[in-house]
């Protein structure tokens, strides 16, 4: 009897915690992957996140599915695309995890 093999997903670099996404926000700081970024002029604040079909970094808000797990993008139930080309940087707001309105988790559970 032959044994199937699993398929395994290969994740990208990009959706590593902590990763560099060389886009600036609006203090012209760097913003990197979990960081906290409010919209200007909209009610939307999300973790930036790297978007696997999308291919592009984004904003993640309505943590609905799954597990829950604030860290991974597939838990999330609507994105915003962050435009690679600094277009939005002056619209970009760094805030503070408990400055986030639209998603209110405990993010100290999933910390390891």
């Amino acid at each position: 009897m032959e044994r199937k093999k699993r398929y395994q997903v290969r994740h990208s670099k990009n959706e590593r915690i902590d990763t560099l996404t060389r886009l600036l926000n609006s203090e012209g700081n760097e913003i990197r992957t979990g960081d906290y970024i409010k919209l200007r002029g909209t009610n939307y604040d999300g973790i930036v996140l790297w978007h696997r079909e999308a291919k592009c970094f984004g904003i993640f808000f309505g943590l609905w599915y799954l597990d829950r797990n604030p860290y991974n993008a597939d838990c999330y139930g609507k994105f915003i695309a962050i435009n690679s080309d600094q277009g939005m940087r002056m619209d970009l707001i760094p805030i503070d995890q408990s400055e986030a309105v639209y998603d209110n988790i405990n993010i100290a559970r999933w910390k390891n």
